[in-house]
């Protein structure tokens, strides 16, 4: 819940764009150190919902919690630097922030199957479970499509940055609903459990 309450924060805070001047707002630093934290929570909703997924999914689950995990992980290092190395590029070497504000060419594919596929099949995986709320995977599932559209540079800055925040949103949601039917579940009393369990 947490993970999925500060991604959508980071996503609100988010400038627009990822120019230099964005870099410079005062919003920067601050929403990208909240997404830095949502993403290295999300390592822990991985494994917890492999946990609960992986009796079920077989295979698929495993290959979904490995891709998941390291663009997770990715995404993780990503947003530590532009956090922290690259404002202050920015500042002190203007003359280099395209190359370092670039993803070398070899890195987007783990990018993209690893976070983007990894977390679609994740959300797939838990709209096919009866263990976790169905239209929670959905929610997953649309979030990140949104997001990897907004970042295929087919619309202009605003468009991308609306559909990139709408889509980290909906991610975020998909992430509060699962954590709180878990929360749900776990604090329900021991005679409506008997009950369900009779019915």
């Amino acid at each position: 819940m947490v993970a999925g309450i500060l991604y959508a924060m980071g996503a609100i805070l988010h400038p627009v764009g990822e120019t230099m001047d964005a870099i410079m707002s005062s919003n920067w630093v601050p929403s990208h150190l909240v997404y830095w934290i949502s993403v290295v929570l999300l390592h822990f909703s991985l494994i917890g919902m492999y946990t609960l997924l992986a009796k079920d999914s077989g295979w698929l689950g495993l290959l979904s919690f490995i891709l998941a995990f390291i663009g997770t992980s990715m995404v993780s290092s990503i947003l530590l630097f532009v956090s922290t190395v690259l404002p202050l590029i920015t500042v002190e070497a203007p003359e280099i922030f395209e190359q370092a504000h670039t993803i070398p060419d070899f890195l987007v594919p783990v990018f993209l199957v690893g976070f983007g596929f990894g977390w679609m099949l994740t959300g797939g995986l838990v709209m096919r479970s009866a263990i976790l709320p169905r239209w929670s995977g959905l929610l997953l599932v649309s979030g990140v499509a949104l997001f990897v559209v907004s970042e295929a540079g087919l619309f202009d800055m605003s468009l991308s940055h609306v559909l990139v925040t709408l889509g980290d949103i909906v991610f975020g949601l998909g992430l509060i609903w699962i954590g709180s039917s878990l929360l749900f579940k776990k604090h329900e009393p021991a005679s409506v459990k008997s009950a369900a369990g009779l019915s």
